[in-house]
């Protein structure tokens, strides 16, 4: 989705979480990528959820289309 210029909709502010997620879950096809980018307010649909919270993701989903920079810090190899 990357190549085509479009992120995701779920975000979280832990570096380490994103990692977890970008070398895992997300590795899939050419591999995952490790993204940063800041959420205006007007772009987050919801926050992080109980279930979120108590698993230490803090993730938020945002509406692609109000993401407006984006920086790759990593790209790791396909694992599935």
């Amino acid at each position: 989705r990357m190549e085509a210029g479009r992120p995701g909709i779920a975000w979280t502010p832990e570096i380490e979480t994103a990692r977890m997620f970008a070398r895992g879950p997300n590795a899939t096809g050419k591999g995952g990528v490790l993204l940063r980018t800041t959420a205006q307010a007007k772009a987050i649909i919801a926050g992080p959820s109980r279930n979120s919270r108590r698993l230490n993701e803090r993730e938020f989903t945002v509406d692609p289309r109000q993401i407006e920079a984006v920086v790759e810090l990593g790209r790791f190899p396909a694992v599935f």
